[in-house]
Parts: structure tokens; C-alpha cells; sequence
């Protein structure tokens, strides 16, 4: 795999200080995918993160792209630090991403979701009425982004930018990975 432009069009920008989240979670802590985990993932990081592009080799991205593991092996679980691969320096107006109970949100507080048109984007809270997924993500060992097995997601271009999906929508998406990035001061 390519590590492609830690901060493309799909990196995810701001800050998050103290963010956490809703009182009131019930209402899409429960929109998950019926998948666990991959095997050895973190539904919880104590430090914020951008996320990278990681072109996958459409061939590979089928072969690999789910697993029926679980996450829950009963072994011990290795400290989700050790999977952030990457890092930058953090820039001002840099999305800063929190991974808490398999919810994402970012520095405006906002849930990162599968919305009804199957787009990975920050809303809310709650999210986008009709989100399909709000919770259920993880970071894998490999240290990338997975929402429920599911690690390979689609970069989709839409004019002269790209869109994210969890699923191919159109001609023109590629399967990705979602890298995670680590910040330094």
C-alpha cells in the first residue's frame, strides 16, 4: 500500500480539547453494524488523530476487506498507542478526531457517521437523521480506521474534491484505507 497525502481533500481538520460525549447517547450509540471488531482493535484512544488516505489494491481491497475475527478474544489487548503508525505536526484548523466507545467525534463535538447516502461525514450531535452507522468504529493493530470488520472504505470523486464512503457508490471510487495520524506538538 501507497501512503497517499497524509492531508488530502479527506483528511479531517480542528481540534479537540476536552470533547466528550452527549449525555443522551441512545439515540445512535445503537446504530452499529452487526460485525465485531477486528481482532485486537480499540474502541477507545486517550489522544486525538487526523486520518490519512492509504490506497488499497482494488484486488486486496476484496480479498481483505472484512474479517469474521472478533475483537473480544479474551486476550490481552496491546495499548492503542502502539497502533498510530503515523504522525504530523498538528496545524491550526487541522480536524482533530476522538475515539471513545467505538463513537468518533470531532472538536466541535460532532458524530462521525455512515449517513443515508452510505457518505462518512460529521454531524450533530445526533447525527444526520437516516445515519446508518454512529458508532461501532475501532482502530485497528494495523492502524487504521474499521467500522465494525469492515476496514476498506471508497474515495469518491465529486468534482474536484473527494467524498468518503463505506461502500463503492460509483465509477469513479477507489478502495482506501483510512490511516490513522497521530499528532506532534
Amino acid at each position: 500500500m501507497k501512503f497517499s497525502s497524509v492531508f488530502t481533500s479527506a483528511v479531517l481538520a480542528a481540534s479537540v480539547q476536552s470533547a466528550t460525549l452527549p449525555a443522551d447517547q441512545s439515540s445512535f450509540t445503537t446504530l452499529t453494524p452487526t460485525a465485531s471488531a477486528p481482532s485486537g482493535a480499540a474502541t477507545d484512544l486517550d489522544s486525538t488523530f487526523g486520518i490519512g488516505v492509504v490506497t488499497v489494491d482494488p484486488a486486496a481491497a476484496q480479498a481483505s476487506g472484512t474479517s469474521n475475527s472478533k475483537r473480544d478474544d479474551g486476550n490481552p489487548q496491546a495499548d492503542p498507542k502502539s497502533y498510530i503508525k503515523q504522525t504530523t505536526q498538528k496545524q491550526d484548523g487541522t480536524l482533530s478526531i476522538k475515539l471513545e466507545k467505538s463513537v468518533l467525534q470531532d472538536s466541535n463535538g460532532r458524530i462521525g457517521s455512515i449517513v443515508s447516502n452510505r457518505q462518512f461525514q460529521f454531524d450533530g450531535p445526533p447525527p444526520q437523521e437516516g445515519a446508518i452507522y454512529a458508532a461501532g468504529w475501532s482502530i485497528t493493530p494495523s492502524g487504521v480506521l474499521a467500522l465494525g470488520e469492515q476496514s476498506v472504505f471508497y474515495q469518491c470523486l465529486s468534482g474536484n474534491f473527494y467524498n468518503l464512503y463505506d461502500q463503492s457508490v460509483a465509477d469513479q471510487c477507489h478502495p482506501i484505507n483510512l490511516q490513522v495520524v497521530g499528532f506532534t506538538n
